[in-house]
Order: C-alpha cells, then sequence, then structure tokens
C-alpha cells in the first residue's frame, strides 16, 4: 500500500481579499427557458416568422433565422478547430482541487472533515399551468432571495458555512464562502422542474436556529397560509449532518472544474 499524501502546502485557488463576493446566479432566464416546453418555443419562432413575412411581403425575411444559424455554426466550428476561445471553459481550473473547513475562529488545520458540516437540500416548483407565472411563486422567489441575502450578510451569527477551496499543489490559506449552489433538476420532467439548493451550515442545532428566525417564521406563516389556495406550489427540504471525524465523515473532490457560488474573505 501507498502513504497517503498530506494535505499540507496547499496553494491557494484566488488572491485573499476583504471583500466578499457575492453568490452569483443567472436564475431568471434559466426558469424563464425551462417554463415552456421544446415544442412551445418551437412554435413561438414560427409564430414570429410568420407574422414578420406577413408585414413585410418578401421571401427575404427568411433570411435573418439563416444567417443566425448560419453563423452559430461557424462558430461552434472554429471552437472545436481552436481557433477562437470557448466561453463554456471560462473559469475551469487545471488539475485537481478540494474544499476544507476552517474552524470557528477561521484557523486551518490542513485535515480534511476535521469539522462539522451540514447540509439542507431545498427544493421549490410550480405545478401550474402556467408554471412560474402561476400565483404565489414569484412571492415564494422573494423569500427565498431573502433569506439567502440574510444568511450570506450575517454568516457568523448563523455559523452559515465559510469552505474553502484549496489545491492540492502548493502552500498558503485562502477562505472561500460557497454559502448555497442553486440548480435545476431538468432530468424530472420536460418543462416547470424542480428549482434546488443546496445550503451549508456547522451543525444541524444551526440549522433549528435559523428555522426560527424571524424571517423564516415569516415565510412559514406565509406558506402555512396559502398551501389550501395554492395546491400548485411545492417546496420541500432535506438535512444531512456530517460529524467532525478527520479524514472519514466528507470529502470533495474537483477536477477540471470552475469555482460557483463562492465568495472570498
Amino acid at each position: 500500500m501507498t502513504a497517503k499524501r498530506p494535505m499540507t502546502n496547499l496553494e491557494p485557488l484566488l488572491a485573499p481579499s476583504t471583500e466578499r463576493i457575492r453568490t452569483k446566479w443567472d436564475l431568471q432566464s434559466n426558469l424563464l427557458r425551462d417554463n415552456f416546453t421544446l415544442k412551445t418555443w418551437l412554435l413561438l419562432g414560427a409564430v414570429l416568422q410568420g407574422l414578420i413575412t406577413l408585414v413585410f411581403q418578401s421571401s427575404y425575411t427568411v433570411l435573418p433565422p439563416f444567417l443566425m444559424l448560419l453563423f452559430l455554426f461557424v462558430k461552434t466550428s472554429l471552437m472545436t478547430l481552436g481557433f477562437i476561445e470557448n466561453p463554456q471553459m471560462a473559469g475551469v481550473i487545471a488539475g485537481k482541487f478540494t474544499a476544507l473547513l476552517p474552524d470557528r475562529s477561521g484557523v486551518f488545520s490542513g485535515q480534511a472533515a476535521d469539522q462539522n458540516v451540514t447540509l439542507i437540500i431545498l427544493a421549490a416548483r410550480s405545478n401550474h399551468p402556467m408554471g412560474i407565472f402561476g400565483p404565489g411563486f414569484q412571492v415564494l422567489g422573494d423569500y427565498m432571495n431573502r433569506m439567502q441575502a440574510q444568511l450570506a450578510n450575517n454568516a457568523l451569527q448563523y455559523n452559515y458555512i465559510l469552505l474553502s477551496v484549496w489545491s492540492v499543489r502548493l502552500s498558503t490559506f485562502h477562505n472561500i464562502d460557497l454559502g448555497a449552489t442553486s440548480w435545476l433538476g431538468i432530468g424530472e420532467r420536460s418543462t416547470a422542474n424542480q428549482l434546488m439548493f443546496a445550503t451549508y451550515f456547522r451543525t444541524l442545532e444551526d440549522v433549528h436556529a435559523y428555522a426560527h428566525s424571524q424571517l423564516h417564521r415569516e415565510a412559514w406563516n406565509w406558506w402555512n397560509d396559502i398551501t389550501k389556495s395554492h395546491p400548485h406550489l411545492s417546496i420541500m427540504h432535506e438535512v444531512y449532518q456530517a460529524p467532525k471525524i478527520i479524514g472519514k465523515m466528507f470529502i470533495s473532490i474537483i477536477i477540471l472544474q470552475a469555482l460557483v457560488s463562492q465568495a472570498s474573505l
């Protein structure tokens, strides 16, 4: 057996900063795209093209979509051949890196899983025929945004975890606030899929403490008041806790990925 390589002399992925970079989510455009089926988008395009042809009474109106498709084909081909930059590779970090947790004072031991971590998965979905435009979904989203902002602005108060992302190569320390990551569960159905968040705290007690905070109680009371009148709205959460057992209870290995949902301290 080969000996395990010690987790020391790690190289930070970003330069230390005194300002926190806020989590960036492109939710609106993705939710809008997911709200309609491919058939609906194609029909909308066909109707728009038909209206343009009707107004201008010319066969040349077919040129704009044809030229746009040709442009995208040429652009993709040039990316594939390496002549122009591929934006999908923007921010991708070569090699391997991992996430370590500091203690409550911000100190790192250099060993994996030497701190508690609690993961809560949240999800919401609108089953209304109008999808995200159905009654109540906007209010639900507003509450979620307000609570995420409150946690980010009061991370120390609520023990909202500041995960540290390290590479496995050289030296020094650096803090990255992972906070929360969002995604759409697009494998569930063809449209109007669940919006999901993975959010991190230190302990299960910290999750319970935040659940009893004023804003969360306000959101929960609103939910209890509208469940009968809004049966099309779905929410869920799952909570998992990994206790402090060095090197055993949680691990992250990230290869050729871009950093997402992070903020530096």
